[in-house]
């Protein structure tokens, strides 16, 4: 299981690099992933790209967007956070991602899955 090392790696105080690729499940945005992406917005769904570094990873989203982000520790994985804003993605072992996004007023969120992009070492 490379995918989960590398989150404990993320989440602990390695210094090895793995990266992922992320892709959402929805096309935009949702108000509520947890009931099949109620509240649909017209925001797209970014995927994004992750190379990990210690205790900090560079997020990087489709349509330019890029995080410096800070990596810690949460019950259900690691999640990662830019320096500014409210913004994250929380990453589970198993692959799966969820995104929470403040846009407009409102939270918006997104789910999907990574896998492993080695090639971005």
């Amino acid at each position: 299981m490379r995918l989960a090392a590398a989150l404990l790696l993320a989440a602990g105080a390695a210094s090895a690099e793995e990266g992922l690729r992320c892709a959402p499940d929805h096309p935009v945005l949702c108000e509520n992933i947890h009931v099949s992406c109620a509240g649909r917005s017209r925001v797209p769904a970014p995927g994004f790209t992750v190379l990990f570094s210690g205790q900090r990873a560079a997020v990087a989203f489709a349509g330019g967007e890029v995080w410096d982000a800070g990596v810690s520790r949460s019950h259900s994985g690691v999640v990662l956070r830019p320096e500014a804003g409210r913004d994250w993605v929380r990453l589970a072992p198993d692959g799966r991602f969820s995104l929470r996004r403040y846009r407009d007023g409102r939270a918006l969120m997104a789910a999907g899955a990574c896998r492993e992009a080695g090639w971005l070492r």
